[in-house]
């Protein structure tokens, strides 16, 4: 997507609502999967929009997001199914008449303050070179458990990123409690992530239990600040969650 910045402003509500928890292979297969792949390029299309367009619908035709996304067709409308209506984090607009479909994210709620909170997504990073494919999803065959179980992990450590130290601080346990995921199966779905160029896996040592914690990094987001260059006790901090133990 020429234009296309960093990062984007993504809603994350849901998955702190664990709403995540509702997608399983075993109800839904590959269409989950294909549903969370289609919300990184909606998030990209909104981002492009101009300012005062950025709440309101968008267009993006099918042919555009088998293109992008390297799915079939008819995996889209079912895809597509899951976001508006089970897990209600976008809008649809019909129209017919062979006109493309409009989609509407649903943006967080505003804070007390008025303003409406937000996580990054990555944007340029992945992108193939000419930009006509999102090239992290490259090696996905859609076949397997694996891979919705890693764009699970991937957005809930988009949602959990703290700004001070750019990571996720998190648990297995409470991986496993936003996700759904079980905990034996964490380390496959981060693996994926890793080779796929989504996240990379830095460790630290928590101030509060002194135990080394996995900090989960989002590929392409403040891509300067890693374990190289922030002090590693001082970054580490409590795990995040471990309020709610």
């Amino acid at each position: 997507m020429i234009g296309l910045m960093d990062w984007v402003r993504f809603p994350h509500q849901w998955v702190l609502e664990g709403s995540l928890k509702e997608l399983t292979w075993k109800d839904h297969g590959a269409v989950a999967t294909v549903a969370l792949m289609i919300l990184a390029p909606l998030a990209h299309t909104v981002s492009l929009a101009p300012d005062g367009d950025k709440s309101d619908f968008i267009r993006m035709p099918f042919r555009q997001l088998t293109d992008l996304l390297s799915v079939s067709k008819p995996k889209l409308a079912p895809a597509f199914d899951i976001l508006e209506k089970q897990l209600n984090i976008l809008s649809i607009e019909r129209p017919g008449n062979g006109k493309s479909n409009r989609y509407r994210l649903h943006l967080n709620k505003p804070a007390e303050n008025g303003v409406v909170p937000f996580v990054k997504l990555p944007g340029r990073s992945m992108y193939s070179a000419n930009r006509k494919n999102l090239e992290v999803f490259r090696e996905f065959n859609l076949r397997n458990r694996n891979e919705l179980n890693a764009l699970k992990l991937f957005y809930l450590f988009v949602a959990l990123r703290a700004e001070d130290g750019n990571a996720a601080k998190v648990n297995f346990e409470k991986i496993s409690h936003y996700t759904g995921v079980r905990e034996d199966k964490i380390k496959s779905a981060t693996s994926l992530l890793v080779n796929a160029h989504l996240i990379q896996i830095d460790q630290a040592i928590s101030s509060v239990d002194k135990h080394r914690h996995n900090l989960y990094r989002i590929v392409g987001v403040k891509p300067r600040l890693h374990s190289g260059t922030i002090n590693r006790f001082e970054s580490a901090g409590p795990v995040l969650g471990t309020d709610l133990f």
